[in-house]
C-alpha cells in the first residue's frame, strides 16, 4: 500500500503528556507498517502488520530510548513516552510543523542557494548524530522534515526506528564502525542528488540493499557485531554532469564512502564544510577556456581547482572527474588545473588519484618543471621517455601497433622530431639510436617544431589509448612551453587527449606568463 506523504512527527519535548480523551486524534499517515495519529500538537505512532505485540513494544521502546539518548539535539524527535492507544502500543511525541523533503522536491525551479543551504540542514543534523554515537540508517525523503529558522533551513531526522549506536570505545571494530557512518554518507549522496538534479527513479531500491541493519537488534545493553562487507561505489548518472562540477564531484565522493575509495567521505563534517565553501564561493569553481572564438569553435574546459578552497574529497574527486572525462571525451582537448601554496598537497592528490589510472586504458605523460632544468626540453625529454618505456616492455598490443600506424601515417622522416625525441624513431622502427641534445624552443625552427609535437600527440591520443599530459610546477615553465600547450588547447583534430597542470599560485601574479594562458 501507499503510504500518504505526511511527516511523522518531530519532537521538541519531553512534556508529560495530558490527557487526550477530550479530542479523538485523527489519522495522518497509514503505509503497511505504521500509523501516524495527531491531535493538536501531539503525535502517536502506531505500528501495524504481522508483527507480535513483543515485538512491536521491543521497536516502539528502541525508538524511545534512542531519542532519550540524543535528547540533546534539537534536530530529531523528543519522545513524550511510551504508552498504548486504542489498546495497542504507541509512541506518543511532539508535533512540529514542517515540510518532508519529499514536499519540497516538488517545488519548482529552487534556485542553487536554496538547494545549498537545505543540503547543508541535512549534512549538519547528520553530523550531530555521528558526534553524538549514533547512526541513523533510515535517510529518505520522507524521513526528513525542513523547517526555515532565522534564515537557515533547518533538517529534522524523523523515524529512528533503524537507528543504533556507534561503538566508539577505543578497542571498538573500527572497520565495523566506519561502515555504519559510511552507509549514512552513501544514502546522503542519494539524497543530494536529488535536491540538487532531481529524484533517482532507483532511490528506493538502493536505500534497501544499502541498509546497515535491516533487522536491527533492538538491545540497548549488547552490541551487534555482525559484520557486513563494503558495498562497490555506486556510479551516478552521466546526467549528473549539468550540476556545478564542484556539486557533482561532492555528491559522486559521498556515494563512494561504502567503497575502499580514498575519494570517498569518512565524515559527515566534512561534507557540511565544503557545503559551506561551496555557498560562500558558488561561482569561483568552473571557468571556460575558450580561446579566441574566431579561431576555434569547439569548446575546451579549465576547472580552476584551488587546494585552499576545495574539500579534500571534492579536490581527489574532481580530479578523478577530470581523468574519467577524458577518456571518453571525442570532442578538443581539456585542462585542469590545480593550484596552492608550497606544501598544500597539489601534488600528492593527483599522484593518489592518477595511479588508479595506470595502464592501456590511459596513457599519462608526466612533466616536473624546476628551476634547474630548460623547461623548453622538459616535454620532449617525459615524451622520450614514454617511448623508450614502450620499447622496453616489447609490448605488441593491437593499441600500440594501431598508435604507431597512426603516427606514420601523420610523419614521413622528421629530422627535428627524431632529433628531439629519439625514443620515437627506436619504437617505430626498432634498432638503436644515438639521442642528440633536445633542441631548445623559441629558435628559428620553433613554430615546426611546436606544430610537429601537436601532431604527434594527437597521432598518439584515441579512444583506445586516452592521454593526459600531466605538467607539475607550471610556475616554471617559460614563455614558449605556455605557447606549446595554448596551441594543443587550440587544436580541435586533438581528441581524448587532456592537460591537467599543477602550479604555486602564490608565485604566479599578472605579470607571469601562465596568467595569461589561464585567463585567455
Amino acid at each position: 500500500m501507499n503510504s500518504t506523504v505526511v511527516p511523522e512527527s518531530i519532537l521538541v519535548s519531553s512534556t508529560p503528556v495530558a490527557n487526550h480523551d477530550e479530542e479523538r486524534p485523527h489519522l495522518v499517515h497509514k503505509s503497511d507498517s505504521t500509523e501516524i495519529y495527531r491531535i493538536n500538537d501531539i503525535g502517536i505512532k502506531v505500528l501495524v502488520g504481522e508483527t507480535s505485540l513483543e515485538e512491536q513494544n521491543k521497536k516502539l521502546s528502541h525508538e524511545r530510548n534512542m531519542a532519550n539518548f540524543l535528547s540533546s539535539l534539537s534536530r530529531q524527535r523528543k519522545v513524550i513516552e511510551k504508552k498504548d492507544y486504542d489498546g495497542r502500543p504507541a509512541l506518543w511525541f511532539k508535533w512540529e510543523e514542517g515540510v518532508t523533503l519529499r514536499s519540497w522536491l516538488q517545488k519548482p525551479e529552487v534556485e542553487l542557494t536554496s538547494k545549498v543551504r537545505v543540503a547543508m540542514g541535512i549534512a549538519k543534523t547528520l553530523s550531530e548524530f555521528h558526534d553524538g554515537g549514533v547512526f541513523y540508517n533510515n535517510l529518505s525523503f520522507e524521513n526528513i522534515v525542513l523547517n526555515t529558522v532565522e534564515g537557515a533551513d533547518i533538517a529534522t531526522f524523523i523515524d529512528l526506528s533503524k537507528s543504533g549506536f556507534i561503538d566508539m570505545r577505543p578497542n571498538a571494530d573500527k572497520e565495523y564502525t566506519d561502515m555504519l557512518r559510511s552507509t549514512d554518507l552513501k544514502m546522503m549522496g542519494h539524497v543530494l542528488r536529488a535536491i540538487f538534479h532531481g529524484e533517482d527513479p532507483n532511490f528506493e531500491q538502493c536505500q534497501k540493499e544499502e541498509s546497515a541493519h535491516k533487522n536491527i537488534v533492538h538491545d540497548n545493553d549488547t552490541w551487534n557485531s555482525h559484520h557486513r562487507k563494503r558495498g562497490k561505489p555506486s556510479s551516478l548518472p552521466s546526467s549528473l554532469s549539468s550540476l556545478p562540477l564542484y556539486i557533482h564531484s561532492l555528491i559522486t565522493a559521498l556515494v563512494a564512502s561504502c567503497s575502499k575509495s580514498s575519494t570517498g567521505y569518512s565524515c559527515a563534517k566534512d561534507v557540511l564544510l565544503d557545503l559551506k565553501r561551496f555557498s560562500e564561493n558558488p561561482n569561483s569553481n568552473v571557468r571556460k577556456y575558450l580561446g579566441d572564438e574566431s579561431s576555434i569553435v569547439h569548446r575546451s574546459l579549465q576547472l580552476g581547482v584551488d587546494i585552499k578552497f576545495y574539500g579534500r574529497q571534492v579536490q581527489l574527486t574532481m580530479i578523478q572527474h577530470f581523468f574519467e572525462t577524458v577518456i571518453r571525451n571525442e570532442s578538443c582537448p581539456l585542462m585542469s588545473v590545480v593550484s596552492g601554496c608550497p606544501g598544500a598537497g597539489k601534488s600528492t592528490s593527483v599522484n593518489e588519484v592518477k595511479s588508479r589510472f595506470r595502464g592501456e586504458d590511459l596513457l599519462l605523460i608526466e612533466v616536473k618543471f624546476n628551476k634547474f632544468s630548460r623547461p623548453d626540453s622538459v616535454l620532449t625529454s617525459a615524451l622520450n621517455s614514454i617511448f623508450a618505456n614502450m620499447v622496453a616492455t616489447s609490448n605488441a598490443s593491437n593499441a600500440l601497433q594501431s598508435m604507431k600506424q597512426r603516427i606514420c601515417d601523420a610523419f614521413e622522416y622528421e629530422n627535428e622530431l627524431y632529433d628531439a625525441i629519439p625514443q620515437l624513431l627506436v619504437f617505430l622502427q626498432g634498432g638503436s639510436f644515438v639521442s642528440n641534445s633536445p633542441p631548445i624552443f623559441g629558435g628559428k625552427k620553433s613554430n615546426q617544431l611546436e606544430f610537429m609535437l601537436c601532431r604527434l600527440i594527437g597521432a598518439i591520443a584515441s579512444d583506445e589509448i586516452p592521454v593526459v599530459l600531466y605538467l607539475d610546477d607550471l610556475q616554471w615553465a617559460d614563455q614558449a612551453t605556455l605557447d606549446l600547450i595554448g596551441m594543443l588547447m587550440l587544436d580541435p583534430s586533438i581528441t581524448y587527449f587532456g592537460i591537467l597542470g599543477c602550479y604555486r599560485d602564490n608565485e604566479v601574479d599578472k605579470r607571469h606568463p601562465l596568467f595569461g594562458l589561464l585567463e585567455a
